[in-house]
């Protein structure tokens, strides 16, 4: 391709036309060497992942409609003295924020534990090549995948 040329857009490129621009045997795939050679002039196949701080994290949960909901209503009652529903909506606030907060840990635990350095794929070659993110899932004896729906 010229230097002056421009990539060709992906997004709107029908799937052979994707392979062809990407020089791709549907049958063989990649061999090691063109894995090795693309993973150095691209890097991996991943997306960067920013851990934000924790109490941020918190903080966010008190943002968002039914939040603002929530804090209107705090601000009306605390307006026109109505200190027992202030209190009982405070805590709702509060308890929603927390049980939010804890439900994203813990789904965020949940994805570490796949993301585990042992996970690896087969290359075409036969050689084990490792993923730095790998998502499949493994096959246990009560359910009845196919090896073709795993790879």
């Amino acid at each position: 391709m010229p230097e002056n040329a421009k990539p060709p857009d992906m997004a709107a490129l029908s799937l052979p036309e994707t392979l062809a621009a990407l020089h791709v045997n549907v049958d063989t795939g990649l061999t090691k060497a063109e894995v090795d050679a693309l993973r150095k002039e691209q890097g991996y196949n991943e997306v960067a992942e920013t851990k934000g701080h924790l109490v941020l994290k918190f903080i966010r949960k008190f943002w968002g409609i039914s939040a603002w909901m929530l804090e209107l209503t705090i601000v009306l009652s605390a307006v026109l003295g109505k200190y027992s529903d202030l209190v009982v909506v405070s805590a709702l606030l509060v308890v929603n924020a927390v049980l939010s907060f804890m439900q994203e840990k813990r789904a965020a635990g949940v994805v570490t534990t796949f993301d585990h350095p042992r996970n690896r794929r087969r290359g075409t070659s036969g050689a084990s090549l490792p993923y730095r993110r790998c998502w499949a899932l493994q096959c246990s004896w009560k359910c009845s995948c196919s090896p073709s729906v795993l790879a």
